[in-house]
């Protein structure tokens, strides 16, 4: 994404804050399962993981629509967008006449920023940049691809806690990743599909609250064309609409590669 000031950072992709450092935030979650009700629910989360694995396509592309709300200013731009599951990403973003801004990709460990307007090339370490932006690296470097599918994520592992979800027939799945992340999600058992994914720190602090909205069929899964990612600081937010989805075939390292013409400045970040 773009937002052009001085600075420009990938999460998401290219959204400008100070600070991404966490907020408090109330986690809406019910009472923990006991292990019995643990050992009835698991087994259906993991089919439902285990069909969703199977039957979701791994990459996709599709045109974004893209609103950013921040203090005191409102933007809204369009791209094209390529994902291949679980942290790839290739996002270019265009003018009304159809004349690329930026180009970014990343893999979630390593990312290419293409800036046209202010003729710079920039690339590095997504860890890199987070310390240089002062942003989060769990935003910056999170699985993004699966994040905007909205996918379930490994219930097999051995870091997932299963709670109440007051209000709905369904589970709340806390998560404890490797990179020190936390994520609850959401699960709506009666639809299948996921409607809400937070994202905090290894201190449970919130990072990002993704809201999943207006599901389609995409093969034989459920794909969000809305997403809202909200409590980020400052009050700021955005608004993502997915048009034109389709399946396609799994990207490659070179799909990944962004080449700057001779005269653009380079900016590595080891």
């Amino acid at each position: 994404m773009i937002i052009l000031q001085r600075k420009l950072s990938i999460g998401f992709f290219l959204l400008s804050l100070a600070a991404l450092s966490g907020c408090a935030y109330q986690i809406p979650t019910g009472a923990p399962l006991s292990q019995q009700q643990q050992e009835k629910v698991l087994p259906k989360l993991k089919k439902s993981y285990l069909l969703q694995t199977r039957n979701c396509p791994s990459s996709w592309d599709a045109d974004l629509e893209v609103h950013v709300q921040t203090t005191g200013k409102d933007q809204k731009f369009t791209g094209y967008l390529t994902t291949q599951q679980p942290s790839s990403v290739k996002f270019i973003a265009s003018n009304p006449l159809g004349q690329p801004l930026v180009a970014v990709t990343t893999d979630g460990n390593y990312f290419r920023f293409l800036d046209v307007l202010n003729q710079q090339f920039t690339h590095g370490r997504t860890v890199s940049y987070a310390l240089y932006t002062d942003i989060a690296p769990q935003f910056v470097s999170g699985q993004w691809a699966n994040w905007l599918a909205a996918r379930l994520p490994d219930v097999n592992d051995q870091g997932i806690e299963v709670y109440e979800a007051p209000g709905i027939k369904g589970f709340w799945i806390k998560h404890h990743s490797t990179d020190n992340t936390i994520d609850y999600y959401l699960w709506d058992e009666d639809k299948q599909q996921l409607s809400q994914h937070l994202l905090l720190n290894e201190k449970e602090k919130l990072l990002a609250k993704f809201d999943y909205s207006n599901f389609i069929r995409l093969g034989q899964c459920h794909q969000p064309t809305t997403i809202n990612i909200s409590k980020l600081p400052f009050g700021s937010q955005l608004e993502l609409g997915l048009n034109q989805i389709q399946k396609t075939a799994p990207m490659k390292k070179e799909d990944l590669v962004l080449k700057a013409p001779a005269h653009y400045r380079i900016k590595i970040m080891p």
